[in-house]
C-alpha cells in the first residue's frame, strides 16, 4: 500500500489547523464592500388586502304578515326610501275604519263636556297627553318584549337597559301631560270631562297603534345600494327578525389592508393611502386611512414568505369613493403608503437570507465575519438594519 506524502513547511501546518478550527478568524479574500450609513429614506411600502363594503343592511319585517308585493331582484339597484316589499294590510284597514268612527264620537263627547273651558287649549293638552300615553304604551310593550328576549338570551343587557330608560322617560312625560291638562280643565265639569277625555284617549291610542301597524306593512330601503341576496318572495309569510333581502352600498368601499407591525407606527387615521386593484391593473385609487386596529389580525389569511411567518400584522382601513361602481367588494388589492424612515441603511446585496435568518458579512481588518441582523424598512436598493451592525461598518457584498 502506498501512502501519499506532502512536504509542507511547518508554518503551513499551523495555518491549516488554524483554518480548520477558527475559520472566522482567518484572513479571507475581500470582495466589493459597502458602508453602513445613517440615512433618511423616503419611499413606499405596500401590503395585500381586500375590498369590503362598510355600509350594508339586512332588511326584515317587524310584524308577521303575508308578502303581497316584492319589487326587487338580486343584483338590482335600489335607492334610499324605495319600496322593497309590502305586507297584507286588509285586516288593519278594516280596524282603522272602525276606530275612526269611535274617535269622531269620542271627540264630540269631549267637546260637549268641555264647553266653556278653553277648548282650544284643552285640545292641545289632550293631544299632548295622547301622544305621551301612546309612547308609554309602546315603551311598555317593547320593554316586556325585550325583557322576555333577555331572559331567553336573545337580547343583551345593554339593549334591555335602553328600553328601561325609555320606559321611565315615557312615564314622566305622561305625568307631566296630565298635570298640564288638569290645570287647563280647572273650572270645567271635571267628572264629565275626565270620562270624555279617557274615552277620547283610548280611541286615539288604538288609532295610533293601528297606524303604526299599517306603516310597518311597508318595507323601504334605508340605504341606496345593490341587492346581493333575496331571501323571501311574494306569497311567503314574513316574520319579525327573518331577513327578506340584503342590500350593500358599493358607492363607498374600504380596502382592508394587513400591514406589518414595523410600519404601523408610521401611519395614522387621516393619513393618505393608495390602493392598487388586481382587477384594474395600472390604475391607482387614492383614499384616506379611517381606522387602524389595535389588535393584530390574521383574518385576511395572507400567504407569507417563510421569513415573514413570525411578523405580526395589523388591519388598516383605507376609505375609497366608488360612485362609478368600477370596484366590487371582495376584490384583491394592495395598499400602498408613503413613509419616511431614519436609520442605518445598506445596499440589499449586502444581506442574504441564510439558515432562517438575515446575515451580513462584516469586514473587520483582514477578517470577514458573518453575523445575523434584524431588518426594517426597505426602499429601492436600500434596506434598513435595525439591529446587528453599527454605523460606519463595512460589509462585504455576497457573491452571486
Amino acid at each position: 500500500m502506498s501512502i501519499l506524502h506532502f512536504d509542507f513547511p511547518k508554518s503551513s501546518y499551523v495555518l491549516i489547523l488554524f483554518s480548520l478550527f477558527a475559520p472566522d478568524l482567518c484572513a479571507q479574500d475581500v470582495g466589493q464592500t459597502v458602508r453602513v450609513q445613517e440615512k433618511v429614506v423616503k419611499g413606499h411600502f405596500s401590503s395585500n388586502g381586500v375590498l369590503v363594503a362598510p355600509n350594508q343592511v339586512q332588511l326584515s319585517s317587524s310584524i308577521l304578515g303575508k308578502i303581497v308585493e316584492m319589487n326587487v331582484e338580486e343584483d338590482s339597484r335600489v335607492e334610499q326610501g324605495q319600496l322593497i316589499a309590502r305586507l297584507d294590510s286588509e285586516l288593519i284597514d278594516v280596524q282603522m275604519e272602525k276606530v275612526a268612527t269611535i274617535v269622531a264620537s269620542a271627540q264630540a263627547r269631549l267637546d260637549r263636556a268641555g264647553a266653556g273651558a278653553r277648548p282650544q287649549e284643552i285640545n292641545q293638552a289632550q293631544a299632548g297627553l295622547t301622544r305621551a300615553e301612546a309612547a308609554l304604551l309602546e315603551a311598555t310593550t317593547d320593554l316586556k318584549r325585550y325583557d322576555l328576549l333577555f331572559r331567553k338570551k336573545s337580547a343583551t343587557l345593554k339593549e334591555l337597559e335602553a328600553y328601561r330608560t325609555r320606559y321611565r322617560f315615557a312615564v314622566q312625560d305622561v305625568n307631566t301631560a296630565r298635570e298640564q291638562l288638569a290645570l287647563l280643565e280647572a273650572g270645567a265639569r271635571e267628572e264629565d270631562v275626565e270620562i270624555a277625555r279617557r274615552g277620547m284617549a283610548e280611541a286615539q291610542i288604538e288609532e295610533l297603534i293601528l297606524r303604526t301597524q299599517k306603516k310597518k306593512t311597508i318595507i323601504e330601503s334605508p340605504i341606496s345600494g345593490v341587492v346581493v341576496h333575496k331571501l323571501m318572495h311574494k306569497g311567503e309569510v314574513a316574520s319579525p327578525g327573518h331577513p327578506l333581502i340584503q342590500i350593500v352600498d358599493t358607492s363607498i368601499l374600504d380596502a382592508e389592508i394587513n400591514v406589518e407591525e414595523t410600519y404601523i407606527d408610521s401611519l395614522s387615521v387621516g393619513y393618505p393611502g393608495e390602493v392598487l386593484v388586481d382587477a384594474v391593473p395600472g390604475e391607482i385609487f387614492p383614499g384616506k386611512i379611517t381606522a387602524i386596529s389595535f389588535v393584530s389580525s390574521e383574518q385576511l389569511k395572507l400567504s407569507l414568505l417563510k421569513e415573514e411567518e413570525d411578523i405580526k400584522r395589523f388591519r388598516v382601513k383605507i376609505r375609497l369613493e366608488n360612485s362609478q361602481g368600477r370596484l366590487r367588494a371582495g376584490m384583491s388589492v394592495k395598499g400602498r403608503f408613503a413613509v419616511e424612515r431614519k436609520g442605518l441603511f445598506v445596499e440589499r446585496e449586502a444581506v442574504r437570507y441564510k439558515g432562517g435568518v438575515n446575515v451580513v458579512q462584516i469586514l473587520r481588518g483582514s477578517r470577514v465575519i458573518e453575523k445575523s441582523v434584524e431588518l426594517g424598512f426597505s426602499e429601492g436598493p436600500l434596506v434598513q438594519i435595525v439591529d446587528g451592525v453599527m454605523g460606519g461598518e463595512n460589509l462585504q457584498l455576497w457573491q452571486p
